[in-house]
């Protein structure tokens, strides 16, 4: 169990490229397939710690043959930092599944804010053209206003004239 954890860790903090590290994390934590094998490795990391508890209780008690006491001693430190091991790897690749979900959710927001900004220039744009079209009807009205004006004028020249000769 020592020995995957170790392999398990060097893979995961090796400098793979993005898409393979999160297939591995995918892979063992959201597939199916993985759900016994969490299980039976629970199940392993309750024997190592009732291997840890025991070899404890050996350690501290008298043993008065050295290589008793030796291999107590290493079952202690190997069943210790396999159980250390295990915390860390779990928190390891909690941290790395964050990391992915939060890397997902940012690229998200960024084509979010790309989307944004093109639906904000085109408001834009439409605006200007809109702002265009009123100066133009602005330069029309008062193109018409002159022209009424000169037809009131026209008009009332006529009426003098129609006045002074008829």
């Amino acid at each position: 169990v020592l020995y995957a954890e170790m392999s398990l860790f060097a893979l995961l903090i090796l400098p793979l490229p993005n898409y393979v590290s999160r297939m591995f994390i995918s892979m063992f934590h959201e597939s199916q397939f993985s759900r016994p094998f969490a299980h039976i490795l629970w199940v392993l990391y309750i024997m190592i710690f009732i291997l840890f508890i025991d070899s404890i209780y050996r350690q501290y008690n008298t043993i008065e043959d050295r290589i008793l006491a030796y291999y107590t001693e290493r079952n202690f430190y190997l069943t210790g930092f396999t159980l250390y091991l295990a915390l860390i790897f779990k928190m390891f690749t909690t941290m790395l599944i964050k990391l992915y979900k939060e890397e997902q959710s940012a690229k998200i927001l960024k084509k979010q804010a790309i989307n944004q900004g093109k639906f904000v220039e085109d408001l834009l744009k439409k605006v200007e053209s809109k702002d265009e079209k009123i100066l133009e009807l602005d330069g029309e009205i008062k193109d018409l206003n002159k022209k009424l004006l000169s037809t009131e004028v026209l008009l009332k020249q006529y009426k003098n004239n129609q006045h002074e000769y008829f």
